[in-house]
């Protein structure tokens, strides 16, 4: 985890329910939602920022030493989410 520029940490896992992964095993590939909708797992990291207003900056290394950036992000803000007037929207 890097805040404005600088290393401020490492980001921990957390066991928690996935509605997106539940939702697509279930809707999609048609499994039972009684394993599916009520699991827990693994693959969620958090970290609590040490500055709310710095930029962010989140690097993970793969396997084989690749590293991924990520500096865009949304949260449980309402305006993270627009709404279009005709939603579903179609591209012209």
């Amino acid at each position: 985890m890097y805040e404005n520029g600088n290393k401020t940490g490492e980001m921990t896992r957390e066991k928690s329910l996935d509605a997106w992964g539940a939702g697509y095993h279930v809707g999609v590939l048609s499994a039972n939602p009684d394993s599916h909708g009520k699991t827990t797992y693994d693959h969620f990291y958090h970290y609590k920022l040490k500055d709310a207003k710095a930029a962010v900056e989140i690097r993970a290394t793969d396997c084989f030493g690749k590293v991924y950036t990520q500096n865009v992000f949304t949260t449980a803000a309402e305006t993270d989410y627009p709404m279009v007037d005709n939603y579903p929207a179609v591209a012209e």
